[in-house]
């Protein structure tokens, strides 16, 4: 195949009266096969093209990754959390639906990167009470001798009756040294009260430095059904 690197392909749709299994078309074609449930791209030569990055999956379903990228970075990206992804050089992804970004690197991997991460969970009292990276128990580990700022948007509903909500900001940081418990909170979280229908309502950050980890924390109300999602943004720098 030639180079295309410096193309823009635009993609439309029309009906050939032509086998897919048959198909060539012209190099960089995007045509659909309609028995399989897959997208390929023609290379100008080979009949039925070539799958793009497509895995199989459970149940007759199946994932697509499209995707472009520039370079060939000598770190490239890696994501090993449930769900994360990893973008440009450097970039290490370890937690649960994260999305990490980095443009290289002083030493090591994701000693350079920003975060996005979303927390949630759901309260039916006025008890303080954590919400987690999966839902269930995961948070945003800090790693050893690191540095990170944190900007943090909570948005709560009320879900079994009413129509009451409430959003939150959290704004701050925390810093960790080389050793297990080490891991504070750098200085005051700035609160801001964006907005809440109800002021018992509220949302709170704590670093836990046995477990070295940013834990998040909201709270409702009795017989209320809550629920809380959060957005996390992060600048982190290591050594």
């Amino acid at each position: 195949m030639s180079d295309l690197s410096n193309y823009t392909q635009r993609v439309f749709s029309s009906l050939k009266h032509i086998p897919a299994v048959d198909f060539i078309g012209q190099e960089g074609d995007l045509f659909f096969h309609p028995d399989t449930g897959e997208l390929r791209i023609s290379d100008g030569v080979t009949p039925h093209g070539n799958p793009i990055f497509v895995q199989g999956g459970s149940g007759g379903t199946f994932t697509l990754k499209l995707y472009a990228s520039s370079g060939d970075p000598a770190s490239p990206p890696i994501a090993t959390g449930a769900n994360s992804t990893a973008l440009g050089e450097g970039a290490i992804s370890y937690a649960a639906g994260a999305v990490n970004q980095a443009a290289g690197m002083f030493t090591g991997y994701g000693d350079a990167q920003t975060g996005s991460y979303i927390a949630r969970n759901i309260t039916t009292d006025n008890v303080l009470k954590e919400i987690f990276l999966d839902g269930v128990s995961e948070r945003i580990q800090v790693p050893p001798n690191a540095t990170v700022s944190f900007n943090i948007e909570i948005t709560a509903r009320r879900t079994d009756s009413g129509q009451e909500g409430a959003i939150y900001e959290l704004r701050g940081g925390a810093d960790r040294g080389a050793f297990a418990g080490s891991l504070a909170l750098l200085g005051r979280v700035n609160k801001t009260v964006i907005t809440e229908d109800n002021s018992a309502w509220d949302a709170t950050i704590t670093a836990d430095s046995a477990s070295s980890t940013l834990r998040l924390w909201v709270k409702g109300e009795v017989s209320k059904t809550i629920r809380w999602v959060a957005h996390i943004k992060t600048v982190e720098v290591r050594n």
